[in-house]
């Protein structure tokens, strides 16, 4: 069994493709190997900012069955040496067979070799993985034209100590290796993996990105424990800054306190943008003025390092200062009229024009849960204005965040400003949802804005593209339905959004389209906590809250002693209707009634029919609990198939009439597995 180290030595990598790398090289390598028929008890891959690294472990020598024609004795030579020769080859007579060599005949057989071949199949797998890399980009770097994601300086290649002649482009594989680029640049030989990490360790090196990780998250932490403080943890941002470092040092720098009446969501995002900085705490959330560096060298004078931070620090904050001055000149209405100028899409118009249309949908909204129409139409004219403002193009991740302090500055309502801020939310699956009502109401009329437009113009989600994120704005609504439990008609909804849309003739359709992309989206945001049975129980209408309160009380119901008995009669009812009456009319005749069963039975259900439409979904659930008793009874003791013909219908139509019941709760309970 031999060690295979490989080692693609490049310059520095982008730290944001660093660790899918590290997947793809495993499973490449793991993919080609099967291919090839290489067996191997463990493969690791590490990732430095300059180095993509292999390490496979015990890879088994391949042997494959190679055919040699081989020379025997000749054919008057002793039987002793043919019997030998047959021994020694492990063949019988019957395998040999005779040729001339000058004038003398000789025996010969096609004898069966096992050629080891593991170098060359090893190789083939290494120059695989080197020209079908899977980089999100490439470039080419010298004339031979070969791709990588930056140019490739070196190729360590050695299996079991012996280098491969693996070649890519100019270079040819060896079994040398390079330090820190700035403390210890020079080379260096090894033999395998364990000899490799001893070396990188003593050049400056640390190979391990889990390593590089605990160190910078220990001395981050230290630094700020030292100050009564706290980092704000930013999981991108240390995956970034690990990637940009091969041995990382953590300094402290100051932040002047001319800029700390700038918001701090603008500190943060200078800081971590431009300068990969970590922001630090205080223990009530406040911001301080301090920051943590990660360095790639170790100073001898580390002040000095600080010191240049500050100061290119210092410039940064003193543009984010200056925009933020300048932006509140000028108030966020003015701003509206800026919005013309900016294009939301070219067959939805401008932003200024969507604006308009998310303060009617607001506004509609409002209406229907009877909330503050002024605050409301307030909120939407101000939601987009703040994407017009100096710092928003300089940071489009504070959209939003900068309009909330921009509409307090400019002494509008804090319910706008909350709304201005909280209107992008929920950004992702695991984001956060509005938490105010004004910020629920004009987030909902947003992103269904966007939704019905872009359906509108043909622009819907395929099932492998989806360029706009409307799966994940549909998500938001839902979830904001849901959270803020709005009971609210999406049917009503989207037909109003699409009124915006001169035509008549397609609105109708597009509706339908709208509503089921909805509905299966709500699957989908129900599948991990419900039983697809459940959900798919439930029929789907435009009320989201509605159909969630109905699936959480039927979930309850379900795994209830009694929900399990109801379940059983009602498929019992089901297996006494033929299927030819199932859609006869359907008329109950008391006159026709001949046991008293039958008419306690109606008079129950009578009182269910009733009493259903009457309570909410909990209570109706409930309340099939009465049909069991009396539905169990008149299916063990009445005769439902009687000779006479329509006594035989009025009981069917009985029973069919508790279906009819059962079924205005909206449920279909056939769908249900137990």
């Amino acid at each position: 069994m031999a060690e295979l180290l490989l080692e693609i030595f490049s310059e520095e990598m982008p730290a944001r493709m660093q660790n899918q790398a590290v997947i793809n090289l495993s499973n490449l390598f793991d993919e080609q190997a099967k291919k090839s028929g290489i067996s191997y008890k463990q493969v690791n891959c590490y990732v430095a900012p300059r180095r993509l690294v292999l390490v496979v472990d015990a890879i088994e020598k391949i042997t494959t069955n190679e055919a040699l024609e081989k020379k025997g004795p000749r054919t008057d030579a002793p039987a002793e040496a043919i019997v030998g020769f047959l021994k020694t080859n492990n063949i019988t007579k019957k395998d040999l067979y005779i040729k001339e060599i000058k004038g003398q005949q000789f025996y010969f057989a096609n004898i069966t070799v096992a050629i080891q071949n593991i170098q060359e199949s090893v190789t083939q797998v290494i120059n695989y993985i080197l020209h079908n890399f899977p980089w999100p980009k490439t470039m080419r770097w010298d004339e031979t034209n070969v791709k990588w994601v930056r140019p490739i300086r070196n190729i360590l290649c050695v299996l079991d100590g012996a280098i491969l002649p693996i070649s890519f482009g100019k270079l040819m594989a060896n079994n040398v290796s390079s330090g820190h680029r700035f403390m210890a640049g020079y080379n260096f030989a090894v033999k395998d993996f364990t000899d490799y990490t001893m070396h990188l360790a003593a050049h400056n090196v640390i190979l391990d990105h889990k390593e590089r990780r605990g160190m910078v998250l220990f001395e981050a932490n230290k630094l700020a424990d030292d100050l009564n403080l706290r980092l704000l943890m930013d999981e991108n941002l240390i995956d970034e800054i690990v990637g940009l470092v091969e041995y990382p040092i953590c300094l402290l720098g100051k932040i002047d306190n001319e800029f700390m009446e700038v918001p701090k969501e603008v500190l943060i995002a200078t800081m971590k943008t431009h300068q990969k900085y970590f922001a630090l705490l205080s223990n009530n959330n406040s911001f301080a003025p301090f920051f943590i560096v990660v360095s790639n060298i170790v100073g001898k004078d580390p002040q000095q390092i600080i010191s240049g931070n500050e100061k290119v620090l210092r410039a940064r904050l003193y543009d984010a200062k200056f925009f933020y001055d300048q932006d509140k000149k000028n108030t966020l209405d003015s701003r509206v009229d800026d919005l013309k100028k900016v294009v939301f899409h070219d067959e939805l118009g401008s932003l200024f024009d969507k604006t308009n249309r998310i303060i009617n949908l607001s506004k509609e909204i409002a209406k229907i849960l009877n909330l503050d129409i002024n605050i409301l139409e307030r909120s939407a004219r101000l939601s987009k204005a703040d994407l017009t403002s100096n710092l928003v193009k300089e940071f489009p991740e504070l959209q939003g965040t900068i309009g909330q302090y921009y509409a307090l500055n400019d002494g509008e309502d804090t319910r706008v400003a909350n709304a201005i801020s909280e209107h992008y939310l929920p950004a992702g699956k695991s984001d956060y949802c509005p938490k105010f009502i004004e910020g629920a109401i004009v987030s909902i009329a947003d992103k269904l804005d966007s939704i019905v437009g872009l359906f509108f113009i043909d622009e819907a989600p395929t099932s492998s593209k989806d360029p706009y994120g409307l799966r994940r704005s549909a998500l938001g609504i839902i979830r904001i339905m849901i959270e803020h439990k709005l009971d609210l008609e999406l049917y009503d909804l989207v037909e109003y959004a699409l009124k915006s849309y001169e035509d008549s003739d397609k609105i109708t359709g597009l509706i339908q389209k709208v509503i089921f992309f909805f509905h299966e989206r709500f699957k989908y945001l129900l599948k991990d906590k419900f039983r697809y049975d459940l959900i798919n129980a439930v029929a789907p209408n435009g009320n989201i809250y509605s159909s969630y309160q109905k699936i959480v009380a039927l979930k309850d119901f379900y795994n209830s002693k009694n929900g399990k008995e109801v379940l059983t009669i009602l498929r019992r009812i089901a297996n006494f209707i033929p299927p030819a009456y199932a859609k006869s009319d359907l008329k109950v005749n008391q006159k026709l009634f001949s046991d008293d069963l039958e008419k306690k039975l109606y008079a129950v259900i009578d009182q269910v029919s009733n009493e259903l439409k009457k309570v909410d979904i909990v209570s109706q659930f409930s309340m099939l609990n009465m049909l069991v008793e009396p539905v169990n009874y008149f299916c063990d003791k009445v005769t439902v198939m009687d000779n006479d013909e329509n006594i035989k219908i009025n009981r069917i139509n009985l029973l069919r009439s508790i279906q009819t019941s059962v079924n205005e709760l909206g449920i279909d309970f056939s769908m249900i597995e137990f």
